[in-house]
C-alpha cells in the first residue's frame, strides 16, 4: 500500500519536471497527478508565489540540467535546496493579496499581462531574503539573457539556500 495516497486528497502545488521558467500552480484535492509530475502538499499561496518567483528561476537554473529549446528540469533535488525566507504575517498577506489578482485576473482572462503584479511579487520575494541592489541586478541580468552564466552566483545561492 502507498502511505502517501492519501495526499491527493488534499490541496497541493503541483509542477512539471521540464519547463523554461517556473510553473507552480495550486491543484485542489482529489486530482491525480503522474510522474514526472511533482507536487507538495500545500495551499499556501506564499509558497506558491516563492516558487514561482525570478529567486527560485535563478536558483534552478544554477544547478539543473538544461535541455533542448532552453527547458530546465524543475526536479525536487533542484527546487528543494531554496529555503523559504522569514516572512512576518503581514508581509505574507502582502504578497498573497498580488498572487489571489493574478489568479483572479488570469481566471478571467488567461492571456492577461500579469508581468506587473509579478515583478511586484518578485520585489517582496527580494527583500525577504534580503538580496542588494548589485544581487538583484544579476537576477535581472539573467532573466533578460538565460544563456549566460553570472559571476557572484555562489553569494546569492547562500542567500536563498541557506
Amino acid at each position: 500500500s502507498c502511505e502517501y495516497w492519501k495526499d491527493f486528497e488534499n490541496t497541493m502545488i503541483a509542477w512539471g519536471n521540464l519547463a523554461t521558467a517556473p510553473q507552480f500552480t495550486l491543484v485542489k484535492g482529489g486530482f491525480f497527478i503522474s510522474a514526472p509530475a511533482t507536487f507538495i502538499v500545500s495551499d499556501s499561496k506564499f509558497l506558491l508565489a516563492l516558487l514561482n518567483s525570478q529567486v527560485t528561476r535563478y536558483l534552478v537554473s544554477q544547478s539543473a540540467a538544461e535541455r533542448q529549446g532552453g527547458f530546465m528540469e524543475f526536479k525536487p533535488m533542484y527546487v528543494s535546496p531554496l529555503s523559504v525566507p522569514a516572512a512576518s504575517n503581514s508581509q505574507q498577506d502582502a504578497i498573497v493579496k498580488l498572487v489571489d489578482r493574478i489568479l483572479a485576473t488570469k481566471q478571467k482572462n488567461a492571456e492577461a499581462n500579469i508581468s506587473m503584479l509579478e515583478q511586484q511579487i518578485n520585489n517582496h520575494i527580494f527583500k525577504l531574503y534580503e538580496l542588494t541592489s548589485e544581487e538583484i541586478a544579476i537576477i535581472n541580468k539573467y532573466q533578460e539573457n538565460r544563456a549566460q552564466p553570472i559571476p557572484d552566483q555562489m553569494r546569492i545561492a547562500e542567500k536563498v539556500i541557506g
